[in-house]
């Protein structure tokens, strides 16, 4: 073969398979997406959404701090259950448990952060950002349906996300994602951070206390149970 016409064919060869993976690594990228959107788009009003996954966080020190983490939320309160912290919300106040520090924070509720993960411009940054990414590789694992995505993220111009490459991992039959392992740049604290998910439900029967006090104090509001001999410190509006 003219060696011309040899590397004709190669080039031809080289972008039928660069079109293919396009089309693969798009198809990847916008399944994850309908995933995801079972719990960025949950109805909140009728709704309680569960959550449990455990992460593993790196710094680039290489040292490691593991969490259990267990979430249930709706609209007006939320219940947040780690091995660091407890967290016990509703419109009225937010308390934060330390368990290390055996110390409770009472606050006021932070509206500005209230159902942010479920916002129209949450939503919409979302949407950016997958369209930005570049698919670098999506393909099955060896372990039946579970596929993996990887994303190589954009630079950020605003200087708010750190984010450097983003790699999924899914069950395509189940239609659950499985784990997010997320590499940052060098410039953030954080090296990566890798979260496992073990169960979701997104129309939860957990049933919240009337107000978010109530898991930390009793009746005379002093701690009890396993908060019992917390300090406690009233950040609240006199």
């Amino acid at each position: 073969m003219n060696p011309i016409n040899k590397h004709i064919v190669l080039l031809i060869l080289f972008l039928y398979q660069t079109i293919l993976f396009g089309q693969e690594g798009k198809y990847c990228l916008d399944f994850v997406r309908e995933i995801e959107d079972q719990f960025y788009k949950i109805d909140l009003d009728n709704n309680t959404v569960y959550l449990h996954y455990y992460s593993e966080v790196t710094d680039w020190e290489n040292a490691i701090v593991k969490s259990d983490v267990k979430i249930y939320k709706n609209k007006e309160k939320l219940v947040f259950y780690s091995d660091k912290a407890d967290i016990f919300k509703d419109l009225k106040e937010m308390l934060l448990v330390l368990r290390d520090q055996k110390t409770i924070l009472r606050n006021g509720a932070p509206k500005d952060i209230d159902n942010i993960g479920y916002s129209t411009e949450f939503n919409d940054l979302r949407t950016e950002f997958f369209k930005a990414c570049v698919v670098t590789n999506c393909s099955k694992t060896e372990k039946d349906s579970i596929w993996k995505l990887v994303l190589k993220a954009p630079v950020d111009p605003t200087g708010i996300l750190f984010i450097d490459k983003i790699v999924y991992e899914y069950n395509i039959s189940d239609r659950k994602i499985l784990s997010t392992y997320v590499e940052f740049r060098k410039d953030y604290k954080m090296k990566s951070m890798r979260i496992s998910y073990l169960e979701f439900d997104p129309k939860s029967d957990f049933k919240f206390k009337n107000e978010s006090y109530k898991y930390v104090f009793d009746g005379s509001k002093k701690a009890y149970g396993k908060y019992l001999g917390y300090n406690i410190i009233d950040n609240r509006d006199k």
